[in-house]
């Protein structure tokens, strides 16, 4: 039993590398010709779309706090329309068991074309607001700065979370 385990343990880790996108983005680089087009390719009547998103879960070792569970989650907007500026509004949510808060690092991005030069506005900490609804549970709000139409946004996060049984949903679609 143990090695059948072992051999689709091996399996899926070769799958995941094998089927894995090479086109990922860096978050907080973007060129000029990134606002060449507001028009959706995929949906001419779309207010904004998802340029990319990609995300991993990773378990690593600490001497200090034994195993940990790292999410990483990264996503790339186009905002065509002021209609679809809630989509730079997030809500992350952040669970504890026993008071041991799991931990998030958020970088956010709103990007803009002036004067045929990307200007770039980082989202701040004091924009970042927790609203706790139970005692194993906090929201983590926050909207970046600056959106209009045209505006490209990232926001990258990654939650340390001690509790390594705790896989969450994660869905890739979206309106």
């Amino acid at each position: 039993m143990k090695q059948l385990l072992f051999q689709s343990l091996i399996f899926v880790l070769i799958c995941s590398n094998v089927f894995s996108e090479d086109n990922e983005f860096d978050v907080g680089k973007i060129k000029v010709s990134d606002f060449e087009t507001n028009v959706c390719p995929i949906d001419s009547n779309a207010g904004a779309w998802v340029i990319g998103e990609f995300g991993d879960m990773d378990y690593k070792y600490s001497n200090i706090e034994d195993f940990q569970l790292f999410i990483h989650h990264k996503v790339r907007i186009k905002i065509i329309k002021n209609l679809e500026f809630s989509q730079a509004t997030f809500i992350i949510p952040i669970y504890s068991y026993s008071h041991n808060w799991e931990r998030i690092d958020i970088n956010g991005f709103t990007y803009n074309l002036e004067g045929g030069k990307v200007v770039k506005s980082k989202l701040t900490r004091d924009s970042q607001f927790d609203d706790l609804i139970d005692k194993n549970r906090k929201d983590i709000k926050f909207t970046l700065p600056n959106v209009r139409e045209g505006s490209i946004i990232d926001v990258e996060y990654t939650i340390v979370s001690p509790y390594l049984n705790f896989i969450r949903d994660w869905y890739f679609q979206r309106d």
